[in-house]
């Protein structure tokens, strides 16, 4: 997991565990004294005081001024509020906010609480310019049936992995997902590193992923703090 650290900017899409992850980055370069900026471009619930004392919510050009005069470690920064949640930027606004950190961390995607995904058209947002796309995934979905209480979009699931609805989702079928040209490596800018996080052990993941004949495109495959696995692909 350390080596999430050497990028300058991440973006988190797909499911089972992004905020988690998100704070959990956060965390490891605030102790190292940087100074680190979370935001999503998306909707995420406000951090708790554990994850993020530090919320701020205004517009662009407020945030950043206001980021300028009370310059902190660890904030959280989002445009609004609304039935609870806080509301994100356009990707080019949350790239811009990496001006006055060291380090930024961006929730980029929704998974309605589901562990894996595949992504509608408009899904995820992330800046051409990123440095760095994490995939997370929750591997608790192996086994689970292929259907919308297991999984998100999982008609597109379906489509992309050629395995009829209801079926046991297999490690190979997420594989294949998050590497299908038209799966989520289609939402990675061409210049962006790629790695994966299999959060809640393993279910066969990594070696799936590890197989794949588009697994050179991975620069790393992890299992969540707290495992033993960290693989450079």
């Amino acid at each position: 997991m350390n080596t999430l650290l050497q990028y300058r900017d991440i973006w988190l899409i797909g499911g089972g565990g992004k905020t988690t992850l998100m704070y959990r980055l956060a965390a490891l370069w605030a102790g190292r004294g940087e100074k680190v900026l979370c935001t999503t471009t998306t909707r995420i619930l406000p951090p708790t005081r554990e994850e993020c004392p530090d919320l701020r919510v205004d517009s662009l050009a407020g945030l950043l001024v206001d980021l300028r005069n009370r310059p902190a470690l660890l904030v959280t920064a989002v445009r609004g509020m609304k039935d609870g949640k806080c509301l994100g930027f356009t990707a080019e606004e949350a790239l811009t906010l990496r001006l006055e950190a060291d380090r930024l961390v961006v929730e980029a995607d929704g998974s309605a609480g589901r562990p894996v995904k595949a992504h509608a058209p408009h899904e995820p947002v992330v800046a051409p310019e990123a440095s760095c796309v994490v995939a997370t995934v929750g591997s608790w979905c192996v086994g689970t049936p292929l259907d919308a209480d297991h999984v998100h979009r999982p008609e597109r699931f379906s489509l992309l992995a050629g395995r009829p609805m209801g079926a046991p989702v297999r490690a190979d079928d997420v594989a294949t997902v998050i590497l299908h040209e038209q799966g989520w490596l289609r939402t990675v800018p061409p210049g962006a590193a790629l790695h994966v996080v299999v959060t809640g052990g393993d279910n066969g993941i990594l070696r799936a992923l590890e197989r794949h004949p588009r697994a050179g495109r991975l620069a790393g495959i992890h299992l969540s703090p707290g495992t033993a696995a960290d693989r450079v692909a």
